[in-house]
């Protein structure tokens, strides 16, 4: 990954990697005026497959950037196809300012299902960053199309190819780009031909890979898509990020169990009720179990009781903080 600056006319913007139905244009307003006034902005994330530059992250900015009249754009580039990019895009979005709407989401979800038909619902729900009941209710409600599985139809001989480029030491990406193959093709020959991945393991490459690991963590990024975008597996590259002292504040916010830390402990509740009405807008109520309905609202009833005092006592300590 290199970081530059990149004419903004050279960042193709129309490879379906753009999550959101929509830019909004207030947004970019915004951004376009913060620009003009000096504000700097985290780079974009754009994706070089030999050819183009495609958007993997940052359709606002690049939006900003050119209704503030300027001609270019920071960027991090990372070498990737398109299917790198959208993937990217799917994960990048769940941490960002201008939070993904419901719309976004299930627009999201359809595209990783369509795309990676092979991945589980919790795997999608954690990348995009929402429920795995919102998922469930997605694919369920909005009639998702998955495609047949791409493996399925690779040929032996095409299989070999990959096989064998992989074991010259050519990495997942370095060989999809030579075949012309798809990133997660590539990746389920390795898988299901126990072909080990080759990372460049000198001093030189193993410090690279700390630092892009260390920046994806800062950058809001689980140990899941850090593990992805290095190309280790999950729990090698978890334990390379405890060995050198790298923590990854999205894994406390997203994972099953809270390190005893009151910051991150009020981020997953915080998360957790963004999350909790993802799912009314896909509710039809004429197919409620009636009988339930007294049970539901008692227990909404004590729940927002005890959100309620939660949210007090978080308008206390900010009140007290000002005073200070």
């Amino acid at each position: 990954m290199t970081t530059r600056q990149v004419l903004l006319s050279d960042v193709c913007l129309d490879a379906g990697t753009q999550i959101r139905a929509a830019l909004d244009p207030q947004v970019v307003t915004d951004y376009a005026t913060a620009m003009q006034q000096g504000t700097e902005f985290p780079p974009v994330a754009v994706f070089c497959d030999g050819e183009r530059l495609v958007m993997g992250d940052g359709f606002h900015r690049h939006a900003a950037r050119a209704a503030a009249g300027f001609p270019d754009v920071l960027a991090h580039v990372y070498d990737g196809t398109t299917a790198d990019a959208l993937w990217f895009a799917l994960g990048a979005n769940r941490m960002n300012g201008q939070r993904l709407s419901e719309l976004d989401k299930q627009r999201a979800i359809k595209l990783a299902f369509a795309t990676w038909p092979e991945k589980s619902q919790r795997e999608i729900a954690d990348h995009v960053g929402c429920s795995q009941q919102f998922v469930s209710q997605v694919t369920s409600t909005c009639d998702v199309q998955r495609e047949p599985q791409r493996f399925a139809k690779i040929t032996k001989e095409r299989a070999d190819a990959i096989a064998a480029l992989l074991n010259e030491g050519l990495s997942v990406r370095q060989v999809a780009r030579q075949l012309q193959a798809g990133v997660h093709t590539v990746a389920r020959v390795r898988d299901r031909r126990g072909l080990k991945r080759r990372l460049d393991n000198t001093p030189t490459g193993a410090a690279a890979r700390r630092e892009r690991m260390r920046a994806m963590a800062a950058e809001g990024y689980t140990s899941r898509q850090i593990a992805a975008a290095v190309g280790m597996t999950f729990t090698g590259c978890r334990e390379a990020m405890k060995n050198a002292g790298i923590e990854v504040p999205a894994d406390v916010v997203v994972g099953k169990t809270l390190r005893h830390k009151s910051t991150r402990i009020v981020e997953r509740i915080v998360l957790d009720a963004e999350n909790l009405t993802d799912c009314v807008g896909l509710i039809d109520y004429a197919d409620l179990d009636r009988s339930q309905l007294a049970a539901w609202v008692a227990s909404l009833k004590q729940a927002r009781e005890s959100l309620s005092a939660f949210i007090r006592r978080l308008m206390e300590e900010s009140h007290h903080g000002e005073a200070a």
